[in-house]
């Protein structure tokens, strides 16, 4: 339904990566649940099967709770958790940044600070 209102940010998304909106438009198809199913176990997997496990055998010490897509630990060891979560993720996915986008008034146009890329 990208006519209806409600639908603008999967237009921008479409409009922005559109070789990732047609892989993403793939995997619902059977079954619109399939792609939250699958980004739900990947994340899972890196977060407790990856992340943790790379930090439990660094330091077995590091007290770690999980929640979903964070994880929660004690400040002095902050830093070694988000050194490994940066780490595993960027091994795993590929580089990692931020980027900061602002939208215009005029619906067609998106623009970024960043590069974006697709794929």
């Amino acid at each position: 339904f990208l006519g209806q209102a409600a639908a603008e940010p999967k237009r921008r998304f479409r409009f922005l990566f559109p070789t990732v909106y047609e892989l993403f438009k793939l995997i619902k198809r059977k079954n619109s649940t399939n792609l939250a199913i699958l980004l739900q176990k990947i994340e899972s997997y890196l977060i407790l099967d990856v992340v943790t496990r790379r930090i439990a055998a660094l330091n077995p010490e590091v007290p770690l709770i999980t929640i979903h897509d964070s994880i929660v630990t004690t400040v002095e060891h902050e830093d070694l958790a988000i050194d490994v979560m940066h780490t595993e993720l960027e091994r795993a996915l590929g580089t990692i940044k931020a980027e900061h986008w602002h939208f215009g008034r005029n619906r067609n146009s998106y623009n970024n600070d960043a590069e974006v890329r697709a794929g």
